[in-house]
């Protein structure tokens, strides 16, 4: 939680018409994921309706440091384990 903001992961996230939208850190909320018992932070969120289809989802660093980054899609979590 001491990294600058710009050394934080960009976002990009573009929608099946091929509208981009760019989140960048705005925010370093604590989590606890239940399931794991691991701790995150979280840096962006967006909410609104979609559009159906695929998305694709960007992460890139915006430093030489490495930082790992996780992605959640969702407003619920259940336990279970993921079916392709």
């Amino acid at each position: 939680n001491v990294l600058a903001a710009i050394a934080l992961p960009e976002v990009i996230i573009t929608d099946p018409r091929g509208k981009r939208t760019i989140l960048k850190p705005v925010e370093r909320s604590p989590f606890l994921e239940p399931y794991s018992g691991t701790k995150y932070l979280y840096l962006a969120r967006l909410s609104g309706a979609s559009v159906g289809g695929t998305y694709q989802v960007l992460v890139s660093s915006r430093s030489a440091q490495p930082v790992e980054a996780v992605v959640a899609v969702g407003d619920r979590e259940v336990s279970g384990r993921v079916v392709p």
